[in-house]
């Protein structure tokens, strides 16, 4: 693998991965290359609403979303307004080196190889029978990043951690207290996905909303995402006691963090916010279809899935399944993910409840401080 072209450089721009999950998982290399480079201006190019995460992280310099320059979407190559744009401000930039320019959005990554700066792309590798399950993709990214980027070698790979201010955790803490919450251990549920293909049917989430609120009278918060607010407010409907079920709009990925962090379990589809409780230290389950649990499972998160094997999972690397680009199974009519029984997920949730959990004080709320 090609390693780092300058050995202490000055500016660095760091491309980031797109989704919230991919980048949440890529953190501890980041951060090891911050302790690497304590001195070096580290620039961090992203897109929303994703690089939101990183505001206001002491380890980055500067954190930079490609909307601004306008660039909408992975695959978007930008209007020629707004590749002039970028080119500008690389030039402006004056960076010694980009780093993985193949994560960047599609117009990015063509501009910034118009450019003359060195780019360094790192390739991530799966071991095939690495154990444990849990969190082999931080793992895989970890490993190509001490390698190509020259980070110290450590017995053991750091967990993702996520810098939260304290305004933020208070500001969380208040939005519980008002409803009631501050010491009650309510469990968060996000029933949002980035596909239908991701998303457990919400007939049988709602069987697991009704079991929580009754059966275990557990308080929930139910969290939402733009565009989806009206998947959670159906799911809202279905709780048992209404006072006991909470809607969580879709504040700011932040604020949401700190939110999930006063949960004291959540439980989520394969997505960015499963990542997100992961990296608070909330204990999770996650409900996974056709992606693979042996790429994107945390550590310390239960996985449920039918547990039928499926030739088009991509169990080996980053990337979307041949069902997922085509945005439709393609040997059932309907995803793997509706295969999960509720019997399997409220087991799963029983595991995690068992323990008694306290309500999370601020320095919890961030792994690594704020």
């Amino acid at each position: 693998m090609q390693a780092m072209a300058v050995e202490s450089p000055n500016r660095l721009l760091i491309c980031l991965r797109y989704g919230i999950g991919d980048l949440v998982m890529e953190l501890p290399a980041l951060r090891g290359l911050r302790s690497r480079l304590p001195k070096a201006h580290l620039t961090a190019l992203g897109a929303a609403p994703a690089v939101a995460l990183l505001e206001g992280d002491p380890d980055f310099d500067a954190v930079i979303p490609a909307q601004r320059f306008g660039f909408q979407h992975w695959g978007h190559r930008g209007t020629a307004a707004a590749r002039e744009r970028l080119g500008e401000w690389l030039i402006a930039g004056a960076f010694d080196q980009v780093l993985d320019a193949s994560h960047a959005v599609v117009g990015v990554r063509e501009v910034i190889s118009a450019a003359a700066i060195p780019v360094l792309n790192t390739e991530s590798s799966f071991e095939t029978n690495e154990e444990p399950l849990e969190g082999r993709g931080v793992r895989s990214i970890w490993r190509s990043a001490v390698q190509a980027w020259g980070l110290a070698e450590t017995g053991s790979h750091p967990e993702p951690n996520l810098h939260i201010s304290e305004a933020v955790c208070q500001s969380a803490r208040h939005f519980c207290y008002q409803r009631g919450l501050g010491d009650r251990v309510a469990v968060g549920i996000a029933p949002i996905a980035s596909t239908e293909l991701k998303r457990w049917p919400l007939e049988q989430l709602g069987k697991v909303v009704r079991w929580l609120t009754g059966e275990q009278g557990r308080p929930i918060l139910v969290f939402s995402a733009p565009g989806e607010e009206k998947v959670a407010r159906e799911l809202l409907a279905q709780a048992v006691l209404p006072g006991r079920a909470e809607f969580v709009p879709p504040f700011h990925l932040q604020q949401t963090a700190a939110l999930i962090a006063c949960c004291g379990a959540f439980l989520s589809n394969d997505t960015g916010l499963m990542h997100i409780a992961a990296a608070m230290d909330v204990p999770t389950v996650a409900v996974f279809g056709p992606t693979s649990q042996r790429v994107y499972l945390p550590a310390g998160t239960v996985a449920v899935s039918s547990g039928s094997e499926c030739s088009h999972r991509v169990t080996d690397r980053f990337g979307p399944s041949p069902c997922l680009l085509q945005n439709r199974c393609l040997i059932g009519r309907e995803s793997c993910i509706s295969a999960v029984s509720v019997e399997q997920v409220t087991a799963a949730l029983e595991r995690v409840l068992c323990h008694s959990f306290e309500p999370q004080q601020s320095s919890q709320f961030s792994r690594g401080g704020a």
